[in-house]
């Protein structure tokens, strides 16, 4: 007889599985389900509330991500404080958007034990899910049920999502949540999602898939941790997948598109706003298009066609880094990239604990490091269902090195103390 609180948290965690997995289609029924990604944060907050020695707890490692995290706040508020570009809520609203991800990762981290590794139901469902979407997909390659794109001559796969950047988060998500339970058995659901996300037609989702491909390769095949060298190859298949949109996005339109207006802006605030930034909800992000930021006004892109006031669509906020950049500065952004830095290296270490969570929770937070290029990444809500199971990675990383500690400790024997 299974445990009913083992019960309980298994239920739990498959329904929020379904939930990050059908979130952006359930928006469609009720705007209620818009703030399924921030509940993870909501309980972060609240742990944090009433576990207030929670962070005295935390290892040298986390302690230097938490110092990190502070003065990367510290730096948007300032701007906030001093220039007073964006009105207190949506400035708010925005900082509580950058900051769900590294709450998810924290909440999973404290939540979850190894003892989910045991909620068997959670991979299953993710690959019942992954088999429905595959037979969807086929049908609409079929009889071709819903919209999309057409590039390279071949229609893009969306499904029902509102675009493939959604369906592409969702597939991999389920990967990562197999492949964190074991790869080799959920291959074929696994390979499902793999085929879906290059169907998408999106370079980072390609991109994405190649990726898994590699560190199955390195991981599973050869029985490795992932070098330098193949990080850098990763990034140089990334950029030549890319490059096309790349090319046309950032040279052929320069000064005209409006991504490469974002980001050249970008440094051009880090020069003038040095070093903090114009504060949270001020640039980039999609509380500065809510309310149409001074910022904008100030740096002439009522000039660009796309970026004017009265543009529509997801121009604004279809970036990552230039939030950074423009609402932090240069502090905001050395102290992010230090506190990613920090991650990837925690994430390095957990190979030694567990291989399985060294490969999800890797490709996890790669594929988002390659989505930041083209997409509010860490800020969007498909990176929360990701950041979970970055978290439980970790977790299980440090229970087992603190259980080696233990082992090592009983097993040396006690000295007698020196005589007198």
């Amino acid at each position: 007889m299974r445990d009913p609180a083992i019960k309980k948290r298994e239920a739990v965690m498959c329904a929020f599985l379904a939930l990050f997995v059908f979130q952006n289609g359930l928006e469609r029924i009720s705007p209620a389900f818009s703030h399924v990604d921030e509940l993870p944060a909501l309980l972060a907050v609240l742990y944090l509330a009433t576990h207030p020695g929670s962070l005295r707890r935390l290892r040298h490692v986390d302690r230097g991500i938490v110092l990190a995290l502070i003065f990367f706040a510290a730096a948007g508020l300032a701007g906030n404080v001093v220039y007073r570009y964006q009105t207190p809520r949506l400035a708010a609203i925005d900082f509580l958007t950058n900051f769900k991800f590294v709450l998810a990762v924290f909440i999973s981290k404290q939540y979850l034990t190894e003892s989910a590794l045991r909620y068997r139901a959670v991979p299953k469902l993710a690959s019942a899910l992954s088999s429905a979407l595959f037979g969807l997909f086929l049908f609409d390659r079929v009889f071709g049920i819903f919209p999309g794109e057409y590039r390279y001559g071949i229609r893009s796969n969306t499904l029902f999502f509102d675009h493939p950047t959604y369906l592409a988060g969702a597939c991999v998500f389920l990967i990562g949540v197999m492949t964190l339970y074991d790869c080799r058995r959920y291959g074929w659901p696994i390979a499902f999602n793999l085929i879906m996300l290059a169907f998408t037609l999106r370079g980072k989702a390609i991109a994405g898939a190649a990726c898994y491909v590699l560190l199955y390769i390195v991981i599973v095949r050869m029985h490795s941790r992932l070098k330098v060298w193949q990080i850098l190859l990763v990034a140089a298949v990334a950029v030549a997948i890319a490059w096309n949109q790349i090319y046309f996005y950032y040279f052929r339109l320069a000064g005209a598109s409006a991504r490469s207006v974002m980001l050249s802006t970008s440094f051009r605030i880090v020069r003038d706003y040095f070093p903090i930034g114009t504060g949270f909800g001020t640039y980039a992000s999609h509380s500065a298009a809510v309310n149409y930021s001074p910022v904008y006004t100030k740096y002439g892109f009522e000039l660009v066609y796309e970026l004017r006031r009265s543009a529509e669509g997801t121009f604004f906020d279809d970036h990552f880094w230039p939030i950074i950049l423009g609402q932090t500065g240069a502090i905001g952004t050395a102290c992010y990239l230090f506190c990613l830095y920090r991650m990837f290296r925690k994430a390095q270490r957990v190979r030694k604990a567990d291989v399985r969570a060294y490969f999800a929770g890797l490709f996890l937070f790669m594929y988002l490091l390659i989505a930041s290029v083209a997409e509010p990444a860490f800020n969007n809500s498909i990176a929360v269902p990701m950041a979970c199971v970055i978290g439980f990675a970790f977790r299980l990383g440090e229970d087992a090195g603190q259980d080696r500690r233990q082992d090592t400790e009983q097993a040396v024997p006690m000295l007698p103390p020196p005589s007198a």
